[in-house]
């Protein structure tokens, strides 16, 4: 064995495997790390299952290595450029400077003379009214005076209201909104500091979480032309950045604008339960009431059209592109939950051997990473999102206590994988290799359905609680 069957830090024979934290232990690991874990088993011939082939993981493994490797000298090649470059670049800052600053010191001068001219004639015309205000109220004191002594009881009242409105008009002092001419002169902010002189936190492809910046939401709420609360089961962005929703609870399919408004609609026959943009103009929609794929023409001048529906012998639920001719597709009660379907609606089955579970509907979903041939499957009752080598053969189990009851799964940037979680109202980012980056609290109860655009700058995700139904849209800064 060469020593693979002795521990790495004792050296003494692996008895046993912590399955919690995925280590191979002696019995010393055992009780100093492990005495508490959840789930440790005895390794024994009659126990092993083996889950990796060498042949394929190694070299695959490998292949990853080098790619980072290589990765790391442009990482390499960079700084150094960056770093032969300071010093003519400190030249250029200086010139900009001087530059920047003549035109600020112009652009404070201006600002300052105008501020003096809009604040004396502020103070002109305050002074103007307090003056006023002494001189009537001096020329009404002998009759306000007679009228608070000798008048009667109205004429009391109204001598006392008109001394309150002096005292009103005088308090209006405290209310003056003069402008102050102090101000700060501050560096223009791309001088002080300019991020290419700070320096850059690198970190691997696929790990680094995204910033979310909400830029639009629409509360979902029944009208007078729905049975139903609207639900929008499916969710994708068309090229032009139009987005495309499905209305599971009222039979529609939903066209919105960047600004989440509505720009067009077309009445389904079937309740819809997905949908996926095919190409500039085309959509395809699943519908787990009929084993058929549907596809509508979206024209740029809103019109939608059914184009043609192709017969399938299973029901359908999620829907993605895999490549230019065929569907990556989650099926509802079938034991191979993950199939593929071509544009023609031809079926045929992954080599992969999928968990042999069948899911109802809406409580799995998938997609595919295209770049490498993975494939991303939720398992809502069992928390977890199981991610497919569909090259390899080999399975990764990503389970987490952010990540409750998930459901909708799309690709995002650096193919990392978003997910749903109904059960902590929050979308989690897992790496391509299967590790939890991030995760974000968003402003709605079990967020169901997510998309992103064509170039991963905005997100689209909507729910299906019970109440309080949304459709929100999200700007993404890597």
């Amino acid at each position: 064995m060469k020593g693979y069957d002795l521990c790495d830090i004792h050296k003494k024979s692996i008895s046993c495997i912590c399955k919690t934290d995925s280590k191979l232990c002696c019995e010393m690991c055992l009780k100093e790390k492990h005495e508490n874990c959840d789930t440790v088993d005895s390794i024994s011939e009659e126990t092993c299952e083996p889950t990796h082939n060498p042949r394929m993981e190694i070299p695959r493994l490998q292949s990853e290595a080098r790619l980072l490797i290589a990765w790391l000298s442009s990482i390499e090649t960079d700084v150094n450029k960056n770093i032969e470059s300071i010093p003519a670049r400190l030249d250029d800052y200086r010139n900009a400077l001087v530059k920047l600053f003549d035109s600020e010191a112009q652009k404070v001068t201006e600002r300052a003379n105008g501020m003096k001219s809009s604040t004396l004639k502020e103070i002109k015309k305050k002074r103007k009214y307090f003056e006023d205000l002494i001189e009537k109220s001096e020329q009404a004191k002998p009759l306000l005076i007679n009228m608070t002594k000798c008048g009667t009881t109205s004429q009391k009242h109204i001598a006392q209201c008109r001394i309150q409105e002096f005292i009103n008009g005088l308090q209006s002092l405290t209310d003056i909104d003069i402008v102050s001419l102090h101000m700060e002169l501050k560096l223009p902010k791309q001088i002080a500091f300019h991020s290419e002189l700070l320096p850059v936190r690198v970190e691997a492809p696929g790990t680094r979480p995204l910033q979310l910046f909400q830029i639009g939401a629409l509360e979902l709420k029944q009208n007078g032309n729905e049975e139903k609360v609207p639900f929008y089961s499916g969710l994708d962005f068309l090229p032009d950045g139009r987005l495309v929703t499905v209305d599971n609870q009222n039979s529609e399919c939903l066209i919105y604008n960047e600004k989440l408004m509505k720009v067009g609609s077309y009445q389904l026959s079937y309740h819809p339960q997905s949908v996926v943009v095919v190409s500039e103009e085309e959509v395809a929609i699943t519908s787990a009431g009929g084993k058929r794929i549907n596809f509508l023409r979206v024209s740029k001048s809103k019109e939608i059209t059914s184009v043609r529906t192709c017969t399938v012998e299973t029901k359908y639920v999620s829907i993605c592109l895999k490549d230019d001719k065929n569907f990556v597709v989650g099926a509802v009660d079938h034991t191979r939950p993950v199939r593929i379907v071509s544009l023609s609606g031809e079926e045929k089955d992954f080599s992969t051997n999928f968990l042999n579970k069948k899911y109802p509907i809406g409580t799995s979903a998938c997609t595919y990473i295209r770049n490498t041939d993975k494939v991303a499957l939720t398992d809502n009752s069992n928390h977890t999102v199981y991610i497919y080598d569909t090259t390899t053969h080999t399975r990764v189990d990503i389970k987490d206590k952010q990540i409750r009851e998930p459901r909708g799964v799309a690709v995002g940037p650096f193919d990392c994988i978003f997910v749903c979680s109904q059960g902590t109202d929050r979308i989690v980012q897992i790496s391509p290799l299967g590790k939890n980056v991030a995760s974000y609290k968003i402003d709605m109860m079990m967020p169901y359905s997510i998309c992103f655009s064509k170039d991963k700058t905005r997100l689209a995700i909507s729910n299906s609680a019970g109440e309080g139904r949304k459709l929100q849209l999200f700007k993404v800064v890597i």
